[in-house]
């Protein structure tokens, strides 16, 4: 349509291309030129200073530790570190959390992969609490096996006026995992069993946060279980399970001398992702190991 006269003329013109972005002096090899963070006046540092500072390091950690231990005396108190993480400590024990006025909990859950752990948890809940629940399915499912229907049933039905905690399953189509809503009109929902199982093992006295270290391994595990076996990919599935059949072949259970919620999430997982049949090694041991406690023998009541 156009013609257009062409901007070089490459047969009758030299053009000199750049062979580099920027043009830099070399200081590779060269001992005169400093490298960055680097200056002539740099202290020479002497092993013997480090070593003294390092004595009043300790020192003054000692004398720390002595202070506390004071204090721990003075105020009837004692700090136990590394104990093993407890999940619940008898009935009656008050979370403040909860306080006077009734704790509602909505949980929207797929019956295709039912979170297996928040039977686990809720009779954690019986241990301390007075607890009532309720068993809905939404127009979106259109039938459920008898046995999720009844999955809290255990012929005790507390008023609401004398609950402390309302646990209410909604089984329903829901694509990414449970979901649940504590307040709804001022809360976005908490989405996948491993943050749910956080929020309600926090409920407990002692939460499960009460011992750090622990806590920290609880949530490796957790993590492990929403990041690599529910949302990874089949290598990275297969990774996890080395991971928790090497952890397996040294203890018994994943956190603490004895089972906890963290063992019923992994437990719920592997059902969901069809790992639990296949399994084999430490793992199949551990999940022989749990089937046999009574705290289990609901859930596997369930995926039987």
């Amino acid at each position: 349509m156009f013609k257009l006269k062409p901007f070089y003329d490459f047969d009758h013109q030299d053009v000199e291309l750049p062979k580099c972005m920027f043009t830099m002096e070399k200081i590779v090899g060269k001992e005169e030129v400093a490298l960055p963070g680097q200056s002539d006046t740099a202290p020479n540092l002497n092993v013997e200073d480090l070593l003294r500072r390092q004595d009043r390091i300790f020192e003054e950690l000692s004398t720390i530790e002595g202070e506390v231990k004071a204090l721990e005396a003075k105020l009837g108190v004692e700090t136990v570190a590394g104990s093993p993480m407890k999940l619940a400590s008898g009935h009656g024990a008050a979370s403040p959390v909860i306080g006077d006025v009734i704790h509602d909990i909505v949980i929207y859950a797929n019956p295709a992969s039912p979170p297996y752990s928040l039977v686990y948890l809720y009779r954690c809940l019986q241990e301390q609490y007075s607890c009532r629940t309720e068993v809905h399915v939404h127009s979106s499912v259109q039938s459920v096996p008898e046995k999720l229907l009844n999955c809290f049933g255990n012929g005790i039905r507390v008023e609401r006026p004398a609950a402390q905690i309302a646990l209410t399953l909604i089984w329903k189509d829901v694509q990414h995992g449970p979901e649940m809503r504590v307040n709804p009109s001022s809360q976005t929902p908490i989405c996948g069993e491993a943050n749910i199982a956080r929020y309600v093992a926090r409920l407990l006295n002692p939460g499960y946060e009460a011992d750090l270290a622990a806590a920290s391994l609880a949530d490796h595990w957790l993590d492990l279980a929403a990041l690599s076996l529910i949302g990874g990919n089949s290598k990275e599935r297969a990774a996890a399970v080395r991971t928790l059949n090497s952890h397996l072949g040294r203890k018994s259970w994943l956190v603490g001398d004895g089972a906890s919620f963290v063992d019923a999430v992994l437990y719920s997982t592997l059902q969901q992702t069809g790992l639990y049949s296949g399994a084999s090694g430490n793992v199949k041991n551990w999940l022989k190991a749990c089937d046999a406690l009574a705290s289990f023998q609901q859930i596997s009541a369930l995926v039987s």
